[in-house]
């Protein structure tokens, strides 16, 4: 591991133990021992977002991506990862403030007071921002990364044969998200010593979201609660779920969430694939500048569209025990899917991911585009057998 990883590491297991206690104070001193002046570049987002807090305003929503492209060309890496955070907090508290008084308006001009799930109870202070923007539990949760593999540039990496320079993506991810897996229950861990995002079980509470509906427990009766607001991953079905857009939801789940809530959900598109797109071009200009980003997250929408239209056009013409075997493969090609966009994550720069998947033949886009073309061809021989059936 390198010196910037001990470091991460260090201070991620030196937050757990902390009680619910004064969060800001141990944040602040956290965000000058990090390298390269995080302090001054996230005080510059939090400035932003005080001076422009409704971020659907356009002046706002200006503001807040030169801020973010000049952070990112300012920032190195595990300082990315925070400005990255920073820019979620600020972009979600904008959107809350907004809704506040969007339903305080409602309020006043209706005489009564509707009740909103998870809503702000009054306009938080600059105090407020302050303190959450640099709560300790949230500054170093969500991101730990892998430095690029120089051996994937060489020629001798080259020399080997297809099979080799094929699973050796395999290998690549498989230490990328065991990282992450251990940061991110690490930080789970530094919320709930916390007591952060712990709720009633009846409230059902999402990642990221927290209650979902109305709950209000009788007198008197036991109260089982859980932490399921501040789950960020789940690792199993991370693993072990079939398809690339169920894998999505299980991975960094509170950051898929604000994107989903944010972004997704306002995407100038209807089509499912291209609101995927718009979202995944989003997600990557949050990540950072280099184009690794945009190449691993738009090859994303790519497989969508592969394996939903195998699934119409394939899967569902199957028996019961074909689509068990249909299911088994189309994990397979999930995992891969991932190994293969996870090569953008780690070389970061273009040049050097598409030198790797050339060497691998693009094999992923490759088999995405004929699944789309064949399931495409599939639907219209049967679009065409419907119309002469209903002919007769």
């Amino acid at each position: 591991m390198s010196p910037d990883e001990l470091v991460y590491m260090g201070i991620l297991a030196a937050s757990i133990p902390e009680s619910a206690g004064p969060f800001t104070g141990m944040d602040f001193p956290l965000s000058f021992v990090l390298p390269h002046g995080h302090m001054v570049r996230s005080s510059s987002s939090n400035t932003v977002r005080k001076r422009y807090p409704a971020s659907p305003h356009p002046e706002g929503q200006q503001k807040s991506s030169r801020l973010r492209m000049f952070l990112h060309k300012n920032s190195k890496r595990m300082n990315n990862r925070i400005v990255c955070l920073r820019v979620n907090q600020m972009v979600s508290l904008a959107y809350e403030v907004q809704s506040y008084h969007l339903e305080k308006k409602k309020d006043v001009s209706s005489f009564s007071k509707s009740p909103v799930i998870g809503q702000l109870a009054q306009e938080p202070s600059l105090y407020d921002v302050i303190s959450y923007s640099y709560c300790y539990v949230g500054i170093m949760t969500g991101f730990n990364f892998l430095f690029p593999l120089s051996y994937v540039r060489t020629d001798d990496f080259l020399a080997h044969n297809f099979f080799f320079r094929f699973f050796y993506m395999v290998a690549v991810f498989f230490v990328f998200r065991m990282r992450f897996y251990s940061a991110w229950c690490g930080a789970e861990a530094g919320c709930i010593t916390a007591g952060l995002g712990c709720y009633p079980q009846g409230a059902e509470s999402k990642p990221g979201r927290g209650p979902s509906v109305q709950y209000s427990p009788e007198p008197g009766a036991l109260v089982e609660y859980d932490f399921k607001t501040i789950q960020n991953i789940d690792c199993y079905n991370t693993d072990f779920c079939v398809k690339v857009r169920h894998g999505m939801r299980y991975w960094n789940m509170t950051v898929q969430w604000w994107l989903h809530e944010y972004i997704y959900s306002s995407a100038p598109f209807r089509a499912y694939a291209l609101r995927a797109g718009w979202t995944m071009l989003v997600s990557a200009y949050w990540h950072g500048l280099h184009l690794g980003y945009y190449l691993s997250f738009l090859t994303i929408p790519v497989c969508i569209a592969a394996e939903l239209a195998m699934e119409s056009c394939v899967r569902s013409r199957l028996s019961a025990e074909g689509q068990k075997v249909f299911d088994w493969v189309h994990w397979f090609l999930k995992m891969r899917a991932y190994d293969y966009m996870c090569m953008g994550f780690v070389l970061l720069k273009a040049s050097d991911t598409l030198h790797y998947w050339s060497s691998i033949y693009f094999i992923i886009h490759a088999v995405a585009l004929i699944c789309i073309a064949a399931g495409q061809l599939m639907g219209k021989k049967k679009k065409e057998g419907a119309k002469e059936e209903s002919k007769k």
